[in-house]
């Protein structure tokens, strides 16, 4: 029995050993900070997120953080239940591309909601993929499959993050995103099933409504947007908090002060969400 004993404080302390040796997790070199003390705060703030936007977008392998700019293989579906647009809608291997090509308006870290905040504007973004669609457009029936592309041109959005004082804080890491304005927007479907009439009859229905069609999928389509990227940034999220990310002091260089790092990852890779509603 004391063998016993001896056996398992043994392995408690290996394990224990084993967790001390690794320590806090350490926040990537490849992204620079500003501290809460720096009197250039906003100044500093606005340099190291246009930094971040071109790093994030190539993928931190450090952290785990993958490539999101393009950002592959997502999926979602959504549904409107309500309004003359009622329809299911799934999209699977879907390809974002363009979002952190954003010309940045405002940026700003608000400490009473702890709230970190950019306005942006995307000059242009394109998404592609596979869809499938049921249900009512108006009085018309739609039920149909295929590629479809889809492309936004001078979006002006509103994008946040909570920054919770701990990691375990629920609110911690999520992502708001609001459009506030689009200089115009189209929507190309190609059904695979119904042949080159068929799709083109399908087209037409979208195209010709598809400005009450846009009305009624807006809404959940920033909600799918805010849990692709809250998803694609928890490797990140899930290891550093409020501390991490807007430490009070810095030592050695300040973020206004560092050269451009080039630890930036080329080789895309693809990986796959699933947001459901």
């Amino acid at each position: 029995m004391k063998t016993s004993y001896k056996v398992i404080l043994s392995l408690t302390a290996l394990v224990a050993a084993i967790i001390a040796a690794k320590g806090p997790p350490q926040w990537p070199s490849i992204l620079q900070r500003c501290s809460t003390e720096d009197p250039q705060f906003e100044k500093c703030l606005k340099k190291v997120t246009t930094q971040a936007l071109q790093r994030i977008a190539k993928g931190i392998p450090a952290v785990g953080i993958r490539p999101l700019d393009p950002l592959r293989d997502a999926s979602f579906s959504m549904v409107t239940g309500r309004g003359p647009v009622i329809v299911n809608v799934h999209a699977s291997n879907v390809t974002v591309s363009g979002p952190s090509k954003v010309q940045l308006k405002k940026v700003a870290y608000d400490k009473k909601s702890s709230t970190y905040w950019i306005e942006g504007l995307h000059n242009y973004v394109k998404m592609v993929g596979n869809y499938r669609v049921k249900g009512n457009i108006l009085v018309f029936p739609i039920d149909s499959s295929g590629t479809f592309e889809y492309e936004i041109r001078g979006a002006l959005a509103n994008h946040s993050m909570k920054v919770g004082s701990t990691t375990r804080d629920g609110n911690h890491g999520l992502i708001n995103f609001d459009v506030k304005s689009i200089k115009n927007h189209k929507i190309t479907l190609k059904d695979t099933t119904l042949g080159t009439e068929g799709s083109n009859a399908v087209n037409a229905l979208v195209n010709n409504n598809w400005d009450v069609i846009a009305e009624s999928l807006w809404d959940p389509m920033e909600r799918v947007v805010r849990e692709l990227y809250s998803t694609a940034l928890k490797p990140l999220t899930k290891k550093f908090a409020l501390k991490d990310f807007f430490p009070p002091t810095l030592t050695g260089r300040t973020a206004a002060e560092a050269e451009t790092v080039s630890e930036i990852n080329e080789e895309p890779v693809s990986y796959s969400f699933s947001i459901h509603y």
